[in-house]
């Protein structure tokens, strides 16, 4: 993994949309959290930025 993007809230907690990145640059996962717990829907993709896998968590 090459960087990460997203939200902390006061309490370092996880908030909001979030990516990381394979250090090629490519996409590697994106979804969102809510006080640290992923939601929704969230995809991962492999090296070349083909979407591997979308799972839901509520």
């Amino acid at each position: 993994m090459r960087r990460a993007t997203g939200g902390l809230d006061d309490e370092k907690q996880k908030h909001g949309v979030w990516k990381r990145y394979h250090a090629n640059g490519q996409l590697w996962d994106e979804g969102r959290f809510s006080h640290s717990k992923k939601v929704g829907t969230w995809k991962v993709f492999d090296e070349a930025g083909v979407l591997q896998k979308s799972q839901d968590f509520g």
